[in-house]
């Protein structure tokens, strides 16, 4: 079988060179299978290892049927791992206790064996079976198929250099070699459960800052609850193994206890969880959304869709849910005691019957949470000045005496650009006037008046000649008729009629 990842030195020789004075132990990578890391360990790691040897001697050294679905036993050998890999290689711990969790199923006699001369006990059975002293073991090469990269690993043979042993291992001691944090890739779940394939999670969000997040969870707490934020349930906290080191599965149910529904799913999904924290709680869902809130740049889910789930609806284009409300901590009494805390803010009943949040709700939040306290005062102020505002609005009066109001301008106005008139466009008036007809109004005009009527050709009246005839004329527009006065027998052809 061909190599497809990292290997490591084997289990029971790891373990003997923990307790051999006499040789400096190395980093357990063995490069492409052919040789070891160069990089010496240092004493703190081997006190370290010796340690988890020592406290978990009987897990140690159970038959390897009582360890097949046992998360306590690969945390134990990924432990050990972490101390037996350089800082280069520690991200592959996972990889390794794969590997030792094989051979400890077909070799677990050797493994017991070692254990028991090394830490001096001699006479103790495992199974009823007495144990017997063994020689100090060749490392040998035991192949596991572990898809990993180990292409920045190809230099480390030829460019690294031994620091002193009793010296820690810092980035400027060794050339070439940089401090990696240790990815959450996950851990393969055969070695729980054969023949499951690997589960790995990812982040789930983008990192957002401390102030950010702060005023969202102050948003949460002062939005009142209703419907589903409303009821009473539980909140439970389970780590996950299988998934790796400091992975939490967290979660709200309001359909009874966990332990009979919510468990049974999660175990499917994971394999075989342990229980950190349960508690009801009023509010589930809202704390929850709380929590998450809280530890959102914590959150992860599935790199890939469920394998033991179905797609939504069991519509076959659609694929199955990446479960997400994966918490990774570095240690779960951080996580534990903030739930507790929370827990005990809302069973306090920060909310009223009518869902919304009571004026003294900062009395209950939990201590060292001051920049929390102060961003629920800024929001509970607002919105006091927005419900006043609504309450009493301005007067139309005060609205009236105030400052004038200037020009609205819309959009149709914002393309007007003023422009001189040329001679066309005044010619093209004066034609249209002589064209125009006025025709008489329907209406009689409601006031006549006297317009002076002069004939052409005639010598200008005096002031005893009464030469003024009256013409009526309407308000509205009408043609202006000359009217021919009594006894006069021409007609209107020689005379005008100037108004």
């Amino acid at each position: 079988m061909g190599n497809k990842g990292p290997v490591f030195d084997t289990l029971p020789y790891t373990i003997d060179l923990v307790y051999n004075e006499d040789y400096s132990a190395t980093c357990a990578y063995r490069i492409k299978g052919t040789g070891n890391c160069a990089i010496h360990l240092t004493k703190r790691s081997l006190k370290e290892a010796n340690h988890i040897l020592a406290s978990n001697f009987s897990d140690l050294t159970k038959h390897p049927e009582e360890q097949r679905r046992s998360p306590a036993f690969f945390r134990i050998l990924q432990n050990f791992a972490e101390s037996r890999l350089c800082r280069n290689h520690a991200k592959h711990f996972d990889q390794a206790a794969l590997q030792w969790c094989e051979e400890y199923r077909q070799t677990y006699r050797d493994v017991a064996d070692t254990l028991t001369r090394c830490l001096a006990l001699p006479g103790t059975q495992v199974h009823g079976v007495p144990l017997k002293a063994t020689t100090s073991m060749k490392p040998q090469v035991s192949v596991i198929s572990v898809e990993v990269d180990e292409r920045e690993c190809e230099s480390d043979v030829a460019g690294s250099v031994e620091p002193k042993q009793d010296e820690e291992v810092e980035d400027s001691d060794i050339d070439g070699v940089t401090t990696i944090e240790k990815p959450l890739c996950g851990t393969p779940r055969d070695i729980l459960d054969p023949g499951l394939p690997e589960i790995r999670s990812i982040q789930r969000n983008l990192t957002m800052n401390q102030e950010t997040i702060i005023n969202r969870i102050a948003a949460k707490i002062c939005e009142p609850v209703e419907g589903k934020s409303s009821k009473t349930g539980w909140i439970y906290l389970l780590r996950v193994p299988s998934l790796g080191q400091g992975m939490y599965k967290f979660g709200h149910t309001t359909s009874g206890p966990p332990k009979h529904d919510r468990w049974v799913r999660h175990e499917k999904c994971y394999g075989p969880m342990e229980e950190i924290l349960t508690s009801m709680t009023p509010c589930a869902y809202r704390l929850e959304q709380i929590i998450l809130l809280e530890f959102r740049n914590n959150e992860y889910q599935l790199h890939e869709p469920c394998k033991q789930c179905k797609p939504p609806g069991n519509e076959p284009d659609k694929k199955p849910p990446r479960h997400h409300e994966l918490l990774r901590v570095e240690k779960d009494e951080q996580l534990k005691e903030r739930l507790k805390q929370w827990v005990s803010f809302f069973k306090d009943g920060p909310y009223r019957k009518s869902g919304t949040l009571r004026q003294k709700i900062l009395e209950n939040l939990p201590p060292k949470d001051d920049d929390l306290k102060r961003a629920i005062q800024d929001l509970l102020k607002s919105k006091r000045r927005t419900s006043s505002a609504k309450k009493y609005p301005p007067s139309s009066k005060r609205q009236s005496q105030g400052s004038v109001r200037g020009p609205i301008f819309t959009d149709s106005h914002a393309n007007v650009r003023p422009q001189t008139p040329t001679a066309d466009d005044y010619a093209g008036i004066t034609s249209n006037l002589e064209h125009l007809h006025l025709s008489p109004s329907s209406t009689p005009s409601k006031a006549p008046r006297e317009v002076p009527i002069r004939r052409a050709n005639s010598p200008s009246p005096s002031k005893d000649e009464d030469i003024t005839e009256t013409a009526s004329v309407s308000n509205e527009s009408r043609p202006l008729q000359s009217s021919t006065p009594t006894g006069t027998a021409d007609s209107s052809t020689e005379d005008s009629c100037t108004v």
